[in-house]
């Protein structure tokens, strides 16, 4: 009894699916791809357009998990929202969002600490 083709093919589709999902992560967390090019059009946008927005908001360096899906609720975006779903006005909002949140908390991070009252 032999595997089913159209299974062993949809396996390899959903596999390379999900390496592309993995790499284009990976290439956001590093900093070699800038969210700012997934609004433009081009190769990085269709890449990220199967992709949930929370996990590529997460990727985004110094955002975080709950900055991320901070900054998607304020926008009113859902988490199963997919990239490729979002209207291009809304997916710049978000990006200028996050690119925001992560200068905020980079600044935050970098402030002096205070001793206390009297230091």
């Amino acid at each position: 009894m032999g595997a089913d083709p159209h299974r062993a093919a949809a396996a390899t589709i959903a596999e390379r699916i999900r390496r592309d999902r993995a790499q284009l992560v990976a290439e956001l967390a590093s900093g070699s791809l800038d969210p700012v090019d997934l609004v433009a059009p081009g190769p990085a946008a269709v890449r990220a357009g199967p992709v949930k927005a929370v996990v590529v908001a997460q990727a985004v360096p110094g955002v975080g998990k709950v900055g991320s899906r901070r900054v998607l609720a304020g926008l009113g975006v859902t988490e199963d929202a997919r990239w490729g779903d979002l209207a291009p006005a809304l997916a710049a909002r978000l990006v200028t969002a996050l690119v925001a949140a992560a200068e905020a908390r980079r600044a935050e991070a970098a402030a002096p600490v205070a001793d206390g009252p009297d230091g």
